[in-house]
């Protein structure tokens, strides 16, 4: 009687057993849900070449010196890309601006507030949506008997993303793509500070 119930079970088992398998079978392996789920997670593990790559968009001409006054430098467009017109399509990426090549021939002895794209004639405050940070020339200075023009390898990098999409948002980003740099106090007058490096890129 036992051996009847384990044989009757075993049989139960290979029935239902079969049954999947035929039901697998007939829906073309796995579920729709099932296949969904892969290529989803294979997409979201195999990102593009383009999200990956990094692109100067533009850049200032030749070195730019500081002096006692604010500063405001045009950016041009590198490969031919207009930065006003890549900085309105922006999608999904981050734009950083990034300054080097700092050099001085003594302390200036202040900070320096940077803006981006802030109006001409408009006040250059901390508080406005232009403004980007602040850099100092407290490395810049070269020692005594150094190479003039050692490769220092030292620069700001700033992640200007929200800034742009601010001024995006309340339609104030201009057609000129600028960089206002302004001292914050009166510096040495013989520090003779300067930047060498002046850039927009997007990642």
């Amino acid at each position: 009687m036992k051996l009847n119930r384990i044989a009757l079970l075993a049989a139960a088992f290979l029935v239902v057993g079969c049954g999947l398998i035929l039901s697998r079978a007939l829906s073309g392996g796995d579920s729709p849900s099932t296949k969904q789920f892969v290529e989803t997670t294979e997409r979201g593990e195999m990102p593009s070449a383009e999200s990956q790559r990094e692109l100067v968009i533009a850049s200032a001409e030749g070195p730019l010196s500081l002096g006692a006054e604010q500063c405001r430098v045009v950016l041009k467009g590198v490969a031919g890309v207009e930065p006003a017109a890549r900085l309105k399509s922006l999608a999904g990426r981050h734009v950083y601006l990034v300054i080097g090549d700092m050099s001085a021939a003594e302390q200036p002895g202040v900070p320096y507030q940077v803006f981006f794209d802030l109006p001409p004639g408009a006040r250059a405050d901390a508080n406005i949506p232009q403004h980007v940070g602040v850099i100092t020339f407290f490395n810049a200075v070269r020692l005594e008997g150094s190479d003039p023009e050692p490769k220092d390898g030292r620069f700001f990098s700033f992640d200007i993303t929200e800034i742009v999409r601010g001024l995006k948002s309340k339609n104030i980003l201009p057609e000129t793509t600028t960089v206002t740099i302004k001292p914050g106090g009166v510096p040495a007058a013989n520090s003779k500070a300067r930047i060498g490096r002046l850039e927009l890129i997007e990642r």
